[in-house]
């Protein structure tokens, strides 16, 4: 009788033999969220403890996003806020060159130029969990601090109604501005920057001086 020796590919085995040692180990949530105060692991965690693994199994692990979704919304406070959502594939590399895929997505929020950032983080992170299968207890959150709540805006056909009754009235669009900011609490400077709880009370009031 004839027994086939099936070569299992360098990756897998390397891939097994990270879970291993990082299953011995672990990797604890340190950090705490400062807003909603619970633990939490960061990429900067991940890091550290696998890192030093994908080098002693030799694989290499490399991204590659798929696609980007980027939406602009505003916070209580009359800020950007932008949320950005990723899907990215990765391919990792065993020490023989064999190759196995995966594909992870991620999401962030940020008022200044990490939100893209953030998702990649999140996204990598991902995949370190399920494909190395560390364990996770409860929820775990990306971020160390929860973005503020944002505020929907204005849809396109909402301003092009209020700039028809706007031109209509041969008004000015920055004394609109200036009178809702002054109404909502806004610093608004543009018709983009209206919150869409606005847009009844401006429509009504041009309304009302057009019937005057």
């Amino acid at each position: 009788m004839s027994t086939q020796t099936i070569n299992t590919p360098a990756v897998l085995t390397a891939v097994q033999a990270v879970m291993h040692d990082i299953g011995t180990v672990g990797i604890s949530k340190d950090r705490k969220n400062k807003d909603q105060g619970f633990n939490f692991r960061g990429i900067d965690d991940m890091l550290n403890a696998l890192s030093p693994l994908l080098v002693k199994h030799k694989l290499i692990v490399v991204p590659q996003c798929e696609n980007r979704e980027v939406i602009e919304s505003k916070t209580k406070s009359g800020s950007t806020m932008w949320k950005v959502w990723l899907k990215v594939n990765y391919t990792v590399y065993g020490p023989d060159g064999s190759t196995l895929t995966a594909c992870t997505y991620g999401e962030a929020m940020d008022t200044a130029d990490k939100a893209t950032n953030k998702a990649m983080s999140v996204a990598l992170k991902y995949l370190f969990i399920q494909l190395f299968a560390i364990p996770v207890v409860g929820t775990d959150d990306p971020d160390e601090t929860t973005p503020p709540e944002t505020v929907p805006m204005l849809s396109a056909v909402k301003m092009t109604e209020i700039r028809a009754l706007l031109k209509g009235k041969g008004m000015d669009e920055s004394q609109l501005l200036s009178w809702v900011g002054t109404k909502a609490g806004y610093d608004i400077e543009r018709l983009e920057d209206v919150p869409d709880e606005a847009y009844r009370m401006i429509v009504n009031a041009l309304k009302k001086e057009s019937q005057q």
